[in-house]
C-alpha cells in the first residue's frame, strides 16, 4: 500500500479518499508500535487523518471474543478545518464506546443462533460427524482444557476467537455431541458453517458458497472443511465492517457538505 501511495504522490495522481487497514491487536504492542507509528506519520504527511480503533466483535452483536485493530484514514490534504471536523465526528461517534455501538442497526446473534445442532437435517448431521473428535489422549486434552460451548442443553454466553483451525488446543470450544461411533468421543468442535456464522455471515451466504463448491477431483471439493474453517478464521467480522462502512458513508457526506 505504501508503494502505491508513493507512486501516486510522485506522479501527482489523486489519492484514495479512504483507506481501511486491519490487523491483530499485537500491532500496538511495544515491539511493533514504532513501525506502526512510522506508517501513521507517513499517512499524515501526505494528507491523511487517521482514526485507530481497537474493536471487539462481542461489542457488535456477535457472540465472539475477537479483538482487532482497525485504522480508518481519510484524505483531507492540508485542510485544517476538515481535520477538526473529523476529530469532532469521531469524538461523537466512537466505535469503542459500548453505548454508541448498542445504537447501531446491526443483526445481533447469540451463541444458540450460531450452533446448528438440529441433527434431523442431514447437512447439519454430516458436518457434525466430520467435526467429531477422536477418542484419544490428545483429543481428550482438547475436551478437558477448552470451553464447553454446549453441554447438557446449556449454551456458553460467548465464544472464544474463531481461529483458522478448530481441531487444535486451544480452540474456540467444544460441543457435546452424543453420536455412537467407534473410536470417537461424544464431543465435536465447531463446523465450518458455525465458524462462518460466528464471523457474522448469514447462513444463506454460506449456502451460496457450498452450492458453488465444485469438484476438482473425484470425491474432492475445491474447499474442504478445513479450508473453509481457515477462510472463516482469516476473515473479518461482518458486523464490525458494517459499522465502519456506516462511518465511511457518514464521513463522505459530511465532507461533501463541507465542500
Amino acid at each position: 500500500m505504501e508503494r502505491i501511495l508513493k507512486e501516486c504522490v510522485e506522479k501527482k495522481q489523486q489519492l484514495p479518499r479512504f483507506l481501511l487497514m486491519e490487523n491483530v491487536s499485537n500491532i500496538m504492542a511495544p515491539r511493533h508500535m514504532g513501525n506502526f507509528q512510522e506508517w501513521i506519520d507517513y499517512l499524515e504527511k501526505i494528507g491523511y487523518h487517521s482514526k485507530i480503533y481497537r474493536l471487539n466483535a462481542s461489542r457488535f452483536g456477535i457472540p465472539q471474543i475477537r479483538e482487532r485493530v482497525f485504522m480508518l484514514s481519510i484524505f483531507v490534504g492540508e485542510d485544517v478545518e476538515k481535520r477538526d471536523l473529523l476529530e469532532r465526528y469521531f469524538h461523537k461517534h466512537n466505535l469503542e464506546s459500548e453505548e454508541y455501538t448498542k445504537s447501531l442497526p446491526l443483526k445481533r446473534k447469540r451463541v444458540q443462533d450460531v450452533i446448528k445442532n438440529n441433527y434431523e437435517r442431514s447437512d447439519y448431521k454430516n458436518e457434525a460427524c466430520l467435526s467429531q473428535l477422536h477418542d484419544t489422549p490428545s483429543r481428550q486434552k482438547i475436551i478437558d482444557e477448552n470451553d464447553k460451548i454446549l453441554k447438557d442443553g446449556c449454551y456458553i454466553d460467548v465464544l472464544k476467537t474463531i481461529t483458522t483451525k478448530q481441531d487444535r488446543n486451544p480452540n474456540s470450544g467444544v460441543i457435546e455431541y452424543v453420536n455412537p461411533c467407534e473410536g470417537k468421543a461424544n464431543w465435536r468442535y465447531l463446523t465450518a458453517r458455525e465458524c462462518f456464522l460466528a464471523m457474522g455471515f448469514d447462513e444463506s451466504d454460506y449456502e451460496i458458497l457450498m452450492n458453488n463448491n465444485f469438484d476438482i477431483a473425484k470425491n474432492r471439493k475445491l474447499f474442504s472443511e478445513s479450508k473453509l474453517i481457515k477462510m472463516a478464521g482469516n476473515s473479518i467480522v461482518v458486523n464490525v465492517l458494517e459499522a465502519i462502512f456506516m462511518q465511511v458513508i457518514e464521513i463522505k457526506e459530511l465532507l461533501e457538505r463541507k465542500g
